[in-house]
């Protein structure tokens, strides 16, 4: 059992309540292809049959605090001016986007390079470099990732990434590697 996961169940741990946990680490034998190669079809299953998909990117660093709580002000600045938010297909286009572009800018100033940098170092966690989270992702019907004692859904999470990626280059290179998954 790897450090990370050892963490991991001793985060979500609850000794008054049982709880049914399904942990790739532990469920798929990672030396045998063929095992693997069943186990992955099943993930389909697994991830759209579960009522919350948990992911744990990890302990908590100095920086991940500060990511997880900027990325749910830029969450909130956004959808706060916009009616439709992720239901219209034509982001960039429509007016109140711009409106809503201006502002979030703000969160280009050099004053927030630092948030940016810790944001980027949570997106850049082992997590979201495995083959299989597209399938997490999509398959969910509900997503929250935790790092450390914080936690974000995947839209606050997808609403970040995209607006970054809109706003200014500077986030667009730090958030590039990040797939971008809109899920209604």
């Amino acid at each position: 059992m790897t450090r990370n996961l050892e963490a991991a169940l001793r985060h979500f741990r609850d000794q008054k309540v049982p709880r049914r946990l399904w942990i790739d680490a532990i469920c798929i034998n990672q030396a045998d292809d063929i095992e693997k190669g069943y186990q992955i079809q099943q993930m389909q299953h697994i991830f759209g049959h579960a009522r919350l998909v948990i992911v744990w990117l990890g302990e908590a660093t100095a920086n991940s605090g500060l990511a997880m709580t900027f990325a749910r002000q830029i969450h909130d600045r956004f959808l706060s001016h916009t009616r439709q938010g992720f239901e219209n297909e034509q982001w960039g286009p429509y007016p109140e986007f711009q409106k809503v572009k201006a502002k979030i800018k703000g969160f280009m100033k050099p004053k927030y390079m630092s948030t940016w940098v810790a944001l980027h170092s949570l997106i850049s966690r082992p997590w979201w470099s495995r083959a299989w989270i597209i399938q997490e992702l999509l398959m969910a019907k509900q997503l929250q990732l935790f790092c450390g004692e914080k936690s974000s859904s995947w839209h606050i999470i997808s609403v970040v990434i995209y607006v970054a990626m809109q706003v200014g280059p500077l986030s667009t290179k730090l958030l590039s590697k990040v797939p971008l998954i809109h899920r209604h």
